[in-house]
């Protein structure tokens, strides 16, 4: 553990000078500046593949924000206030795992513990770490054993990252549509499928 908090110190340090090298003292005064980024000619031409790659319409689509920093201030409603150290308030990743956890049919089969219970809902890429908060309400009263019954979960849309985080044995979640990275992250067991919808234009099997 030393090595690795040595290795960081430095790397703050390093990152110390760059933006003292800069004028700047805050991450907070570089978070959205895109006008401080710059296309590096040397390396562009250095590599074949990027010859003639111009990254200036990327930059000039990004909002000035140079003088206008309040997108980094969190609104009263949020929780915040007039405090210049108030960045963000990161509110809950989805209300999915709410519902899904309060669905009446869920609530039974983890209270049951047997038999077969399927459940479907819609889900979006801004549902993150969708069924964690179901494994840990199961985890909390069987353990990381799982239930003995099987609770199927039926998602369709577009999910968004750590898909089926933390599932455990008796969980069967099949997605229709798509998922972002880390799918089953932290997996315990169980069982997740995502297949494409049935319109989505390709084969899955390529």
């Amino acid at each position: 553990p030393e090595h690795v908090v040595n290795f960081f110190e430095f790397v703050a340090e390093e990152i110390r000078e760059l933006m003292a090298h800069l004028g700047y003292s805050k991450f907070e005064d570089l978070i959205g500046r895109a006008d401080l980024l710059k296309e590096d000619e040397d390396q562009l031409a250095r590599i074949a593949k990027t010859k003639g790659v111009s990254l200036s319409g990327f930059f000039s689509s990004i909002p000035e924000s140079k003088g206008d920093r309040a997108f980094l201030r969190a609104t009263p409603a949020e929780g915040g206030g007039l405090k210049d150290d108030v960045v963000h308030v990161n509110g809950f990743s989805s209300d999915l795992d709410r519902e899904m956890c309060d669905h009446p049919d869920v609530k039974a089969a983890i209270e049951k513990n047997d038999g077969e219970t399927a459940v479907s809902f819609n889900i979006k890429n801004t549902d993150r770490s969708t069924c964690a908060m179901l494994a840990g309400d199961i985890a909390r009263k069987y353990g990381n054993k799982g239930l003995d019954g099987n609770l199927n979960i039926n998602m369709f849309g577009s999910a968004g990252q750590s898909f089926g985080a933390f599932t455990l044995p008796g969980m069967k979640v099949r997605l229709t549509g798509e998922a972002n990275d880390y799918v089953g992250k932290g997996i315990h067991g169980g069982e997740i499928v995502v297949l494409p919808e049935a319109d989505a234009g390709f084969v899955a099997a390529d």
